[in-house]
């Protein structure tokens, strides 16, 4: 027995220094060089990877690159050099399993602003295979969106609250952002701070948004990228 019982303890002890398997990446850049404009100037991007379950905030003053990495990570502008990949495949090919598991909310205006928040949500149930109505309807309800109003008719703030509330509504796996903070008062971002912690601690999602306050970084973002 005594025997027995110290191989179980090896066992045990064998088993607590194995490494722990860091989770699966999300996204990634490497050696990534890009271009607004066919003829405008180059810019490369530092390397860098989210892994499932974190959150990376790219910090930077408006106009150095934010957004245009972010149109870059969703395959909305092709990169001149390099590899962006998405949950291990390039963005250019992804499928449309893994399209339904990203989402984006990188510009406020679209093609559906002539349909009411609740329609939108009507479409995005079609879209997106793991929509819950309830997860997207109580986020707007605290933030005091109707959902019947016309998209096109809401102030930027509202927009802005509008696309996160069918952002969340999706439970992507990997959340991009722009400026989520932006245009909204001091109840509003703690209100968006609140909802995005409790959607990655539910799901286990990722997520990349970018502000150019480091106030906005603290409690949400372990990790920052300074673009300038």
């Amino acid at each position: 027995m005594n025997i027995a019982m110290h191989n179980q303890d090896l066992e045990r002890l064998a088993l607590s220094e194995v490494p722990a398997t860091p989770p699966p990446e999300v996204l990634r850049f490497a050696g990534v060089a890009l271009s607004y404009r066919r003829a405008g100037p180059v810019v490369w991007v530092p390397d860098f990877s989210l892994r499932q379950t974190e959150a990376l905030a790219l910090l930077g003053r408006n106009g150095a690159g934010k957004t245009t990495i972010m149109r870059a990570a969703v395959g909305n502008l092709r990169a001149k050099a390099g590899a962006v990949e998405v949950f291990g495949s390039p963005v250019a090919r992804l499928s449309r399993w893994d399209q339904s598991r990203l989402y984006h909310v990188i510009e406020l205006e679209s093609n559906y602003d002539f349909l009411s928040l609740q329609q939108l949500f009507e479409l995005h149930a079609q879209l997106y295979p793991h929509w819950r109505e309830p997860l997207a309807a109580e986020f707007a309800t605290r933030a005091e969106i109707p959902r019947r109003q016309i998209v096109a008719t809401m102030s930027r703030g509202q927009k802005l609250k509008a696309r996160l509330a069918c952002a969340l509504g999706t439970q992507p796996l990997l959340l991009i952002l722009d400026e989520p903070f932006e245009s909204v008062d001091a109840v509003s971002r703690s209100l968006i701070r609140e909802s995005l912690l409790s959607w990655r601690q539910a799901g286990g999602g990722s997520l990349l948004y970018s502000s150019h306050r480091d106030a906005d970084v603290e409690g949400l973002a372990a990790r920052t990228l300074t673009v300038d």
